[in-house]
């Protein structure tokens, strides 16, 4: 810049001096020097490379599934032998459906088992299928706005069950129950269901989903170091009491990942985490504060049976009676400000984290503890994903000895915790738009992914985990 204004200086001066003297040379010759020599100094060339791009490798297939894993191939391929295959329609050769899917990848959990076995469905059938993957933020807005509009984008959708209100009312999902008895499909049982689980996919005595996904979340917890000797008598000497390893509720919880967050209890050199929770606005979180609010707000009925309905017992969301919302409530109330807490006993990252990444700080050695879905459990045993192999421990969610009772208007203080049994999340499960293009074919691939004599398949397939 100053050889600039240098460069500057000298051309006002000498033009200064040309105009006060009668020289017949013409002035442009000193202004050229000057720009020249301006424009030699500012131009700069930069020279962007472009490298040559790499093709994407074609999957790897054995024995028609893309996967690198002969064990995996051949698990999968007994499972395919097993199958009841039905008698697939000849009209179905060359037809091609869509399935609307929650986004875990190719190797994900819920869509992933779609790509694994597509192409063993084009086998069998002649036809094939589209995959469209869907974050969770935006599953449900997607879905609906398509049954709403009459879009017909998807014909089968792999469904989160809590939509079901929604379908039944406006009539946007199909009953399933006339293709139990036809025989180009393949059979499924039915009674091997939990019924708590077999609810979720029907309306009344209307079936309408087929078995896929059971959600319940447990506890794990990283057993080297909860039952470790060395850190049982650290935790007695900084509390003055023995370490609750039974972790029957949520407070023993919060108090021992409270006691190992910031401490290097895993020897990488580095502060560790208490607790791995995923927080982040839009995600499934929702499904976790139920997990850990049900003990605080529901109370089992006094008499027999211990699960009727009341105004004040096994209700959840609703008063029954007058159909207030209790989500002020102060059980949950007292649930939320535990979350607070449990939030400030890990990495202050999770306000940000989806659920993957949760697990990834469980896997990766960095959290004594997580509560989550069943996925958690195969992950720890996957080499790829996982240092903590061997060393996971779990047990049911966890109670309180103080929850909430509305009849009273008073937390209570028991002897014993309360435990309430969840099956929270989405229990993901394919059913049929009402606006299929030919849901016959859409339903021989819902009967065929649960067949009966596929026990094998249920751990590959729509939720391989």
């Amino acid at each position: 810049m100053k050889r600039f204004t240098a460069v500057m200086f000298v051309a006002m001066l000498a033009t200064t001096l040309l105009t006060g003297c009668p020289a017949p040379s013409p002035t442009p010759q000193v202004v050229e020097k000057v720009v020249t020599q301006v424009v030699e100094k500012e131009v700069v060339k930069e020279v962007i490379v472009t490298p040559t791009p790499v093709p994407t490798p074609a999957p790897v297939m054995i024995s028609g599934f893309p996967t690198s894993d002969e064990n995996e191939a051949k698990t999968a391929q007994a499972a395919f032998d097993a199958a009841d295959k039905g008698q697939p329609d000849p009209a179905w050769k060359g037809k091609k459906f869509t399935i609307g899917v929650y986004s875990g990848g190719q190797r994900g959990p819920i869509s992933g088992p779609l790509y694994f076995w597509r192409g063993k469905f084009e086998e069998l059938t002649g036809a094939t299928y589209d995959i469209v993957e869907i974050p969770f933020a935006e599953l449900r807005e997607k879905i609906f706005t398509d049954l709403q509009t009459g879009t017909g984008t998807y014909d089968v959708i792999i469904n989160c069950s809590n939509y079901y209100g929604d379908y039944i009312y406006n009539d946007w999902i199909v009953p399933i129950d006339k293709y139990f008895d036809d025989p180009r499909m393949p059979k499924w049982d039915r009674d091997s269901i939990a019924p708590a689980v077999a609810n979720l996919m029907k309306w009344g005595d209307t079936w309408y989903g087929t078995n896929n996904d059971h959600d319940a979340q447990v506890l794990y917890y990283r057993r080297d170091i909860i039952e470790s000797p060395e850190w049982q008598a650290k935790f007695k000497e900084e509390t003055g009491h023995d370490m609750p390893v039974a972790m029957d509720t949520w407070e023993d919880v919060l108090e021992i990942a409270k006691f190992f967050n910031g401490k290097d209890w895993n020897g990488d050199g580095d502060p560790d985490n208490g607790i791995a929770l995923h927080l982040k606005v839009g995600g499934q979180g929702f499904f976790h504060f139920m997990a850990i609010s049900a003990p605080y707000v529901v109370l089992p009925y006094p008499g027999d049976p211990p699960t009727k309905v009341t105004k004040y017992h096994n209700v959840y969301w609703f008063d029954p009676e007058t159909m207030e919302p209790l989500i002020n409530s102060p059980g949950h109330v007292r649930a939320l400000e535990m979350v607070l807490a449990l939030s400030k006993a890990g990495s202050p990252a999770m306000w940000g984290w989806s659920l993957g990444e949760a697990w990834a700080d469980f896997l990766s050695g960095n959290a004594v503890m997580t509560f989550s879905w069943g996925d958690v459990g195969s992950l720890s045993q996957d080499p790829t994903q996982s240092v903590i192999m061997g060393k996971l421990g779990a047990r049911g969610i966890p109670g309180t000895k103080h929850p909430y009772d509305r009849e009273k208007g008073q937390f209570l203080d028991l002897e014993k915790p309360n435990f309430v049994g969840n099956q929270v999340g989405c229990s993901w499960h394919p059913v049929i738009s009402e606006y299929a293009d030919d849901p016959d074919l859409a339903y021989y691939f819902m009967a065929w992914q649960d067949s009966a004599d596929q026990p094998l398949e249920r751990g590959l397939w729509l939720d391989r985990r």
